[in-house]
């Protein structure tokens, strides 16, 4: 799959907190960024997501 340069990625601030970071990255005439702020909506998103990822790559535990 060719890379579109959509992308986004979680900043955790604590075990409480994270902020989210989204992206289109080769948008052009620049880099369209959105910054969402901490927050714990986006801590417990940033633990699925890693949940998930983990099951995907070494199965079901």
């Amino acid at each position: 799959r060719l890379f579109d340069g959509v992308g986004s990625c979680f900043l955790e601030l604590g075990k409480s907190k994270a902020a989210k970071i989204e992206g289109h990255f080769l948008a052009q005439p620049e880099p369209q960024i959105r910054f969402h702020e901490p927050a714990a909506v986006h801590a417990a998103a940033k633990r699925d997501w890693e949940r998930t990822r983990l099951e995907e790559w070494f199965g079901d535990s």
